[in-house]
């Protein structure tokens, strides 16, 4: 997060010494730089933190067994904001079955297996 904060500051800076700079073309550079953002602040939004799980108990959806984290993986979604990066942790029963609850939360369709 402090790499997209120094961008959006360099970003400012740089607009604000430009001289005589007109609202249209403010405007302009704004909503350009804003559109390439969109992905970036949905990333930071929806990424989970490597520390933070699910602290719900997680069941396999497949067998019902207990689930154990497993690790923290990415994968892109296209979203309305153009695609996206997010981490999100998977977990594994003891049968092997590998699942992400937050995907599940998010309602979005399963694509097979999660590697």
């Amino acid at each position: 997060m402090a790499e997209f904060v120094k961008e959006v500051e360099s970003f400012l800076s740089d607009l604000i010494s430009r001289k005589k700079v007109s609202l249209e073309d403010a405007e302009v550079l704004i909503l350009e730089k804003v559109r390439s953002w969109k992905p970036k602040l949905l990333e930071m939004c929806v990424s989970q933190h490597p520390s933070v799980q699910d602290h719900e108990s997680v069941a396999c959806p497949e067998c019902q067994q207990a689930c154990v984290p497993l690790c923290q993986r990415e994968r892109n979604f296209m979203t309305v904001c153009g695609s996206v990066r997010v981490r999100r942790w998977v977990y594994r029963c003891g049968r092997g079955h590998r699942h992400s609850p937050w995907e599940s939360k998010q309602k979005l369709r399963d694509t097979g297996h999660i590697v």
